[in-house]
């Protein structure tokens, strides 16, 4: 991370200059200036609420946001771990630096989530 950070302050100046120049390193500089959101959906592929779920996930271009899905939980993944159904339902879990907050069963509710960053 402290390397990176000095690799964003050798170019600053440049950068301000000509933005367009620097895609790579814009893109590097909002990732380090806001952690990625993490997203575990989980819930059966064939199921319409699992798909719900996953519509409203992804409805938006979220470009800091890495997404993990499983059918039931997955502890190969560690996002995934320890992450399943919530009452027999499918859920969306949304976290940052793998904490989570509370998983979302509802596809409306999701929406109001994911706009709001914390």
């Amino acid at each position: 991370e402290r390397r990176a950070a000095g690799v964003l302050r050798l170019v600053r100046d440049t950068v301000t200059r000509a933005p367009t120049s620097f895609g790579h390193a814009l893109c590097a500089l909002d990732l380090y200036l806001s952690p990625p959101r993490e997203l575990a959906i989980v819930g059966p592929r064939d199921d319409e609420a699992t798909r719900d779920l996953a519509r409203a996930a992804l409805r938006d271009w979220q470009p800091n946001t890495v997404v993990a899905r499983s059918e039931s939980g997955d502890e190969q993944v560690a996002l995934l771990a320890g992450k399943g159904l919530v009452g027999g339902r499918p859920a969306v879990y949304v976290c940052e630096s793998f904490a989570c907050q509370a998983p979302v069963t509802d596809p409306r509710e999701l929406n109001g989530r994911l706009t709001s960053r914390g």
